[in-house]
């Protein structure tokens, strides 16, 4: 299961629970994979300066 699917799969069982708690949590995992994406991002870009 891809994780955009798991993502949507949650979204939608948040919204019908309609826990604000959870949906803050959400947020915060969503943030911390666009973290997670900016690193790898970062190491290609050095390992590209680094071959160079």
């Amino acid at each position: 299961m891809r994780i955009w699917d798991w993502l949507e799969s949650r979204r939608w069982f948040m919204n019908r629970r309609e826990s604000r708690r959870c949906v803050v949590a959400q947020d915060v995992s969503l943030v911390w994979m666009k973290n997670e994406e900016e690193k790898d991002k970062g190491e290609l870009m050095k390992k590209k300066k680094s071959e160079n």
